[in-house]
């Protein structure tokens, strides 16, 4: 995928209810763009509209012909009767050399920490194993878009820590375009080099983040991103009620973006800040 893929003037409804309305998106290639915002604001029907599940009713998405596109879901959604080594192997039939495969699936699984677990079928693996498992899959298929919906979701803190570093470290290994929705904004900061803010009925996008820490650097205890957290969790609170040009939500902004002091902030604010 050469050229970075735009959402252009998107409409989507279900049973007369407007979900998307004149909505426009930008995805840069080779970068991780994080959606977040409230329950039923559109986040997974951006993805399953990027992904060909679903259509729009009206606009156009440009370069997603370029595209070949694996999905990650909130549940593992792995196949019960075949094993580790397996479950990867099949996405894998008929993508590249069947000489290629089996080390391609070692590697992935050495990649995710499963390689002594190979031959295990997925009722013996913990719920964090075949969370793991679901993600070598989703970056092993020779994809250039991994969309992401929520693959975190129900994971209790420190496995859902471990699993945003697993994500960025098989990023840094691939450089796939992501497209990462989540409810949590955390989770979208420790990640996404932008992160969009959604919210309204019809969906409105209330602001876009650029995140100008290299995401190897992001640390829990992070006063800028700790800043910028609470920007978004105000900005969205605000933006769910669905009032149009809501007034609150510009003084959310300006005080955000008037406040420049917090730029050269290092994050490295706390004496001993714990990095993922």
């Amino acid at each position: 995928m050469k050229n970075d893929i735009e959402m252009l003037h998107i409409d989507k409804s279900y049973n007369g209810f407007n979900i998307l309305e004149d909505f426009n998106l930008k995805i840069p290639r080779n970068k991780i763009t994080c959606i977040v915002g409230p329950s039923g604001c559109g986040k997974s029907t951006i993805l399953n509209i990027l992904s060909g599940l679903t259509h729009q009713d009206k606009g156009e998405i440009t370069y997603i012909e370029e595209s070949l596109i694996s999905y990650a879901f909130q549940e593992p959604r792995l196949l019960p009767w075949r094993n580790a080594k397996d479950n990867l192997r099949l996405v894998l039939k008929n993508k590249m050399n069947e000489a290629l495969i089996d080390s391609h699936v070692d590697y992935w699984l050495d990649s995710v920490e499963l390689s002594d677990y190979k031959d295990y079928f997925p009722n013996q693996l913990s719920g964090g194993m075949m969370q793991r498992l679901a993600l070598a899959r989703a970056f092993a298929f020779p994809s250039n878009l991994l969309l992401m919906d929520e693959p975190f979701k129900g994971l209790d803190a420190p496995l859902r820590h471990k699993m945003i570093a697993l994500t960025r470290k098989l990023w840094q290994q691939e450089n796939k375009t992501i497209v990462f929705v989540t409810h949590d904004i955390q989770e979208a900061l420790l990640l996404g080099h932008r992160v969009i803010a959604l919210g309204g009925k019809p969906t409105t996008t209330l602001d876009e983040l650029e995140i100008d820490i290299p995401v190897e650097d992001r640390k829990i205890g992070c006063v800028k991103l700790a800043r910028q957290q609470g920007y978004l969790y105000d900005l969205i609170e605000h933006g769910s009620l669905g009032v149009k040009n809501c007034p609150r939500i510009q003084q959310i902004k300006n005080r955000f973006y008037d406040q420049k002091s917090f730029e050269t902030l290092p994050c490295d604010d706390e004496k001993h800040p714990r990095k993922l």
